[in-house]
This record gives C-alpha cells, structure tokens and sequence, in this order.
C-alpha cells in the first residue's frame, strides 16, 4: 500500500504574476517515456487526421512521476467534436495499457474540439492545462497561441465549481454497486476531487497553483485549520482507496456537503 508521501509542488509565477509551465518532454524519465511513446502511437493510428494534437499532464512531465501512485494523463485535441468519433477503441487501449506499463497506476484520456477550445469560455479549464501544466507530445502546440493565466478564483470555479453535481453523481454510482474494485476506483477518484478543489477554495488568496495532492492538503489545511483531520482523511483514501462503502458515503454527506457548500460561498 502505497505511503503518503510529502511530495509535489507549486508552480512558479513570473514577475508579473502569471503562472509558469514546469513540464516538458524534456523531463520525462525512463520508464515512462515508453508508455507515453505507446500511447502516442495509439492516437496517432486511432484518430489519424482526427488528431490535431495530445498533451500530457501531471506528474510525468514534470519528471516527478511515481511507480504505483502516478498514472498518464491526456488531453487530446480533436479536429471532429469527439462525439463524431468512433473512440470504442479507448477501453481496450487502456486495458492493454495497464497490462504493458504495470508501473503506471492507469491510462486516462480525454478528447476536446479544437474550435471549441480555442473559443467557447466552457473551455476555459481546458486552455489553462495546455497553457500552463501539461506537454505537448504531439501535433502543434497550442500553448503559445493561448493567454497567460493568474491564479484566480475563475480558475479554480472552472474546475471544481461542479463539486456538488460530482459529489451527487458519484454517490449515486457507489450506492448501486457492490464491486470492489469499482468501490475503490469510484472513492479514488472522488477523493481527488474533493482535495483539490480544497485547494481551489484558497489558490487566490495562496497565489499558487498546483494539482499535486499533498500541497494542496497542506496549503488548504493552512487557511481551514478545522477541517485539517476530513482532508486529511479524503488524501489519504485518494492515494489508498477504502473498500467500504458506507465509510465512502458518509464521508461525503458531511465533509462533501460542507466542500459544496464552502465552494458556493467562495466563488
């Protein structure tokens, strides 16, 4: 079972305030460079011309990856809506995955239309990771067409100000299963969630930014001292998933609930 470990960081600003990449392609170590290499390949004979271009984020390109605890996370750029596409191929894709790169916990990808990223403001989230906390890996690079970011309060509604409909949503899901595996990946996943938009109720008033888990329960525990003992117990589930549901469920009834709540104030 993994250990919880002190580690990740802030992103650096310039002297302006904006908020400094960190990543690049440059940084990923051996033996990720082989999944990211795979991965790429499989968009690239998926999606063929479909593919504008892919991103990667999080800790891999930052060269902070960990075996067991980190995974691959992509953000592809369609030239389609990716609703035209035929993506029954990502299932599999990520199951051989897995099978080809155990070090990595899993594959996630997710797919946006260009045009609707370069011009919709509901994609405002999606500008700031190419922007800001991800490495292009393929195709052209958005990043230098795109405004430079602050730390903000914007930024963080954009997102987690769904906080509520996601707590709802996956409690519903957990009430209906009784699969462990599913039990663990659905409180993993909500366990994410619920510390970083902890993060995001403070990233304004801290000016910093950062998507890693332990800085962001350690900053929010800074400015909600009270609620230190709930966040730290929803990061320690997001790195080491219970089984039980009902521990799951009554977590987010109280300490969701007040994370809902706190957010609707906030922002």
């Amino acid at each position: 079972m993994p250990d919880i470990l002190p580690i990740g960081s802030l992103l650096q600003t310039d002297p302006e305030g904006y908020l400094v990449k960190d990543c690049s392609v440059e940084k990923i170590d051996k033996p990720w460079m082989e999944a990211v290499e795979w991965t790429r390949q499989a968009l690239s004979t998926h999606l063929g011309t479909d593919l504008h271009s892919a991103y990667l984020r999080g800790s891999v390109p930052r060269g902070e990856a960990q075996p067991g605890i980190s995974d691959l996370d992509i953000l592809a750029v369609t030239q389609r809506d990716p609703r035209e596409l035929d993506l029954a191929w990502v299932a599999p894709a990520a199951s051989e995955f897995k099978s080809k790169f155990p070090f990595a916990k899993y594959l996630d990808l997710e797919f946006v239309p260009l045009a609707k990223l370069l011009a919709e403001p509901g994609y405002l989230a999606k500008r700031f990771t190419i922007k800001v906390t991800a490495a292009c890996i393929q195709g052209e690079d958005l990043a230098p067409r795109l405004k430079p970011f602050k730390p903000s309060r914007k930024i963080a509604f954009f997102f987690h100000g769904n906080i509520r409909e996601v707590l709802q949503q996956t409690a519903a899901k957990l009430a209906l299963t009784s699969n462990f595996q599913q039990i663990q990946q659905g409180c993993a996943w909500v366990m994410k969630r619920l510390v970083r938009t902890g993060f995001g109720l403070v990233m304004e008033k801290a000016g910093a930014y950062t998507r890693d888990l332990y800085p962001s329960y350690e900053i929010f525990s800074k400015y909600y001292p009270e609620k230190e003992k709930e966040m730290r117990q929803a990061l320690e589930w997001a790195i080491n998933p219970t089984t039980d549901k009902k521990a799951i469920l009554k977590f987010l009834g109280e300490f969701g609930t007040w994370m809902a709540e706190e957010s609707r104030r906030v922002w």
